[in-house]
C-alpha cells in the first residue's frame, strides 16, 4: 500500500532534508537513506524501514514537501506517517491520502494511529 504526505496547497516551505534524514536515522534502528542527486529524478531523499518482517520505503519529493511511503502494514505505515508529519515545519493544512485519492485523511497534532488505520484499511 502506498500513501502520500503532503499540504493540500502549493507551500511557500520545505522540509530541511538534512534535519530529516538525521531524524529518520536516529527515530527508526536500520534504515538506510540515500540521497538523490539527479535532477531527472522528482525525488531527494529515499529510504527503507525493516522491522522484523515488516517493510516501509519512502521518498521526499525533490520540492521537499511531499512525502510518499509504500509498506508491508498499515500499523507501520501509520506509525511513519504521523512521524513525517511531526517533520514538517508547517503542520496546518497537511493531508494523508492514498494513490487515488479515493481516501484521505486531514492531519493534525492530535490525529492518531488508530485514525489512520481506520481511514485507510
Amino acid at each position: 500500500m502506498s500513501l502520500f504526505i503532503s499540504p493540500s496547497q502549493e507551500p511557500n516551505w520545505r522540509i530541511n532534508e538534512e534535519a530529516f534524514q538525521a531524524a529518520l536515522l536516529s527515530r527508526w534502528d536500520g534504515a538506510v537513506t540515500e540521497k538523490i542527486n539527479d535532477s531527472n529524478i522528482s525525488f531527494s531523499l529515499e529510504w527503507t524501514i525493516k522491522q522484523n518482517q515488516d517493510f516501509l520505503t519512502g521518498s521526499m519529493n525533490s520540492d521537499g514537501n511531499t512525502i510518499v511511503i509504500e509498506f508491508s502494514t498499515l500499523t507501520l505505515g501509520a506509525e511513519f506517517a504521523l512521524w513525517a508529519y511531526s517533520q514538517f515545519p508547517v503542520k496546518d493544512g497537511i493531508v494523508l491520502y492514498n494513490d487515488d485519492y479515493s481516501n484521505s485523511l486531514d492531519v493534525t497534532e492530535q490525529t492518531v494511529m488508530e485514525e489512520v488505520i481506520n481511514e485507510f484499511a
